[in-house]
């Protein structure tokens, strides 16, 4: 039989680099598949001399690529195996040509221990796996390398319309400092609608990990920017435009020119931008037997409105989880943070306690319930409150016409012992519901499409801080 197969590969060899003659004797189809045959028989040289033979006749031979880059695998050449992986994945032309390709890539990179390489590689092979069965290897070749990788780097975006860009109130006049009398709100101060653009980058590296602990170092950078809707825009401009044509009726010139300077310029979306950078520290330990890690956090970071500088923090947080059951865990969080305001905005110090409690239901479905406090503490009155949280959610475990159902309720209480807006207190109060929808049968490159729909409600005892928001988002969640 081995002499058989040698006389084969001779035969292919001959038929590549003869003539036509000898070609007639064995075409490539049937070299093809008997070097796939031997591949499989754990015939590794002979199988690579007859994928060298094809590649003779045709170096780009996407079927010879991919059974000499799994010979190179096997024969411990991991980066000559990536090489004509690649090679191959660029040259085919069908779905499974391109699955078979990325996995060989996948498995060369991750055999050099390149596994953020790999894992994209990966994302490539899930595109085109061909079963259900194919897709999921895929996945858990992935979680093993996501949790092997001492690196890992995440990218987010996310594109929202929404009817307040600008937290304006939803009051067009206002009743303020107690007096017997109202103040019209421009339109700049009331709601624009728009288009939110969100981005954002993390970056962590695993520095220690071993039985009862781990340490990681993270760096993240999100930001936000808007775009006015037409409708917004054009009411912004007629504002504007009428209060010109106000100045430009007074009696002279001097004063003409001194109320046009005072008319406000129409806003930019980007006026609206906000974004912060952050680095920072976790620390996960496990400090008995059978206890679930306790996380520490820390980060010190700067966040920036409108192009500027705006405060800089320091966050620190301890969480500790329980799993009281199989189907319940409960979770309790303590947090801090420091806040200094740049270019005259306020300083402030808050802390926060949250616990929260999840129960798996016995159709799978997830219930859990949340509660907050938190402490404000500024030298602007504003900035100097008292909140109370609570919150729920459920979420559906079965798809529903392929999509995921979550739900979401949140209520918040504020209390301020004082504000600059009216003597005595403010009190707030703020209800925002959500739903989430996971198109989990649409999915790109192992992401799938998720969309947000969340209204909130905001009422005050001070007038400027009645507000209404409702947006609707749209981003992409991995699947695995």
């Amino acid at each position: 039989m081995r002499v058989l197969k040698a006389l084969t590969a001779c035969a292919a060899f001959l038929a590549a680099t003869a003539g036509p003659a000898m070609a007639q004797e064995l075409s490539p189809a049937q070299v093809r598949g008997a070097a796939e045959q031997l591949l499989r028989d754990g015939q590794v040289e002979d199988a690579a001399a007859l994928a060298d033979a094809l590649l003779l006749r045709n170096p780009e031979d996407v079927t010879a690529l991919a059974i000499r880059a799994q010979t190179l695998l096997a024969m411990d050449d991991p980066a000559g195996a990536y090489t004509l992986a690649a090679r191959a994945y660029a040259g085919s032309a069908d779905d499974r040509s391109r699955f078979i390709a990325a996995r060989l890539a996948a498995q060369a990179q991750a055999e050099q221990r390149h596994d953020l390489r790999a894992q994209f590689w990966l994302r490539r092979a899930r595109q085109f796996a061909p079963t259900e069965e194919t897709r999921a290897a895929v996945a858990r070749d992935y979680r093993f390398l996501r949790d092997r990788n001492p690196v890992s780097l995440s990218l987010s975006f996310g594109v929202t319309p929404t009817s307040n860009i600008n937290n304006g109130s939803v009051n067009q006049t206002l009743n303020l400092f107690g007096l017997p009398f109202e103040f019209e709100l421009d339109r700049a101060g009331q709601p624009i609608a728009g288009l939110q653009v969100s981005g954002g980058a993390s970056f962590s590296y695993r520095l220690r990990e071993d039985a009862e602990s781990q340490t990681t170092a993270l760096a993240q950078i999100s930001g936000r920017t808007y775009v006015i809707a037409p409708a917004d825009r054009s009411e912004l401009e007629d504002e504007r435009d009428a209060s010109i044509a106000v100045c430009e009726d007074r009696d002279s010139a001097e004063s003409r020119a001194d109320c046009i300077d005072g008319v406000k310029s129409v806003p930019q979306g980007s006026d609206f931008s906000d974004a912060s950078l952050r680095f920072g520290l976790i620390h996960r330990q496990i400090f008995a037997d059978g206890m679930r890690p306790t996380v520490f956090r820390y980060s010190l970071g700067r966040s920036f409105y409108g192009g500027d500088p705006y405060t800089d923090f320091a966050d620190a947080s301890v969480s500790q989880s329980w799993l009281v059951s199989p189907r319940n865990l409960l979770e309790l969080s303590v947090a801090g943070q420091n806040r200094l305001g740049l270019a005259g905005q306020d300083d402030v110090i808050s802390y926060r306690v949250s616990g929260s409690w999840a129960h798996v239901l016995d159709g799978g479905d997830v219930l859990r319930f949340s509660l907050g406090m938190r402490e404000n503490k500024s030298d602007a009155l504003d900035s100097d409150y008292s909140a109370r949280q609570v919150g729920v959610s459920y979420d559906l475990s079965e798809e529903w016409n392929g999509i995921k159902f979550g739900f979401g309720l949140d209520y918040e209480e504020r209390e301020h012992a004082a504000t600059i807006y009216q003597p005595g207190e403010r009190r707030d109060e703020t209800v925002s519901g959500r739903v989430n929808m996971q198109f989990t049968q649409v999915e790109y490159y192992g992401f799938q499409p998720v969309v947000t729909l969340e209204g909130t409600r905001s009422t005050s005892n001070v007038d400027l801080f009645d507000r209404d928001y409702l947006q609707l988002g749209f981003d992409l969640r991995s699947s695995f």
